[in-house]
């Protein structure tokens, strides 16, 4: 892993206790669907930094906020 993916895998692996939470709150939800928004902005630029790591997270982060319906 990269250097790059690997700092982008270590902020969205700190949310994972977060995310796998049952029942968040709705601005629990919010603050993780900005995150979840910065990450994809990041990985639309450098799309090498979306390990599959990084995707099981987002995958993560996805269900947190709408059941996963989006990803």
């Amino acid at each position: 892993m990269n250097k790059g993916a690997s700092k982008y895998a270590e902020a969205t692996r700190a949310l994972e206790p977060i995310v796998t939470r049952p029942n968040l709150t709705d601005p629990q939800k919010q603050a993780i669907g900005i995150a979840l928004q910065q990450v994809n902005q990041t990985l639309a630029v450098n799309p090498n930094l979306d390990t599959k790591e990084m995707y099981e997270l987002r995958r993560k982060m996805y269900q947190a906020v709408d059941g996963g319906k989006r990803f």
